[in-house]
């Protein structure tokens, strides 16, 4: 978790700013949440984009680029879509079938949009995995019962301590996933 947080962007309009700058890029979206930082290029093939892109990163986060280097992913054409669609239907969560992450795609191609990043080829990706990742959950039943970890941990706790009437204290973690836990 530690490396995730310091390859984060702290400011994605900055990393807007960054890649529309880069020759050969027509689009981007930056997607961040609390186990993913991914970035999504429309770039010309052939040109260094991604070694531009990188160094860029690493200057922002303050992330060596030997490092970064390493631990990056990179994947192309067919990946990408692929990719964007198990993700968007819950087979890339922690939580398989996790319902999360399908508003957080949906909130990342409206941001990038806001920003002027998403040009027509990422929005239509990014649309036709929403709507596939959608269907593929409505159709499966991906997602039903424990959709969140939070979920999950609760009903872990039930199982081992009963009620959560009958809890008195419970801490279970800080910050964003404390909070849907608290939900669940």
């Amino acid at each position: 978790m530690a490396t995730l947080d310091a390859v984060t962007f702290r400011e994605p309009e900055q990393f807007y700013r960054v890649a529309k700058a880069l020759p050969g890029t027509s689009g981007s979206l930056l997607l961040q949440t609390c186990n993913r930082v991914e970035v999504y290029l429309n770039a010309d093939e052939g040109k260094d984009v991604g070694g531009n892109l990188l160094s860029h990163w690493a200057l922002e986060t303050h992330f060596k680029l030997s490092h970064l280097n390493r631990i990056v992913d990179v994947r192309k054409e067919e990946e990408v879509v692929d990719h964007l669609v198990r993700l968007s239907a819950g087979l890339e969560s922690m939580l398989v079938g996790e319902t999360q992450i399908l508003g957080q795609i949906k909130s990342t191609l409206a941001a990038a949009r806001a920003n002027g990043a998403a040009d027509q080829l990422l929005s239509d990706v990014f649309d036709r995995a929403i709507a596939a990742g959608s269907r593929i959950r409505e159709q499966t039943g991906i997602g039903r019962g424990a959709v969140s970890l939070g979920s999950a941990a609760v009903q872990l706790a039930e199982t081992f301590l009963g009620t959560p009437s009958g809890w008195r204290v419970l801490v279970v973690g800080t910050g964003q996933a404390a909070m849907l836990t608290v939900k669940s």
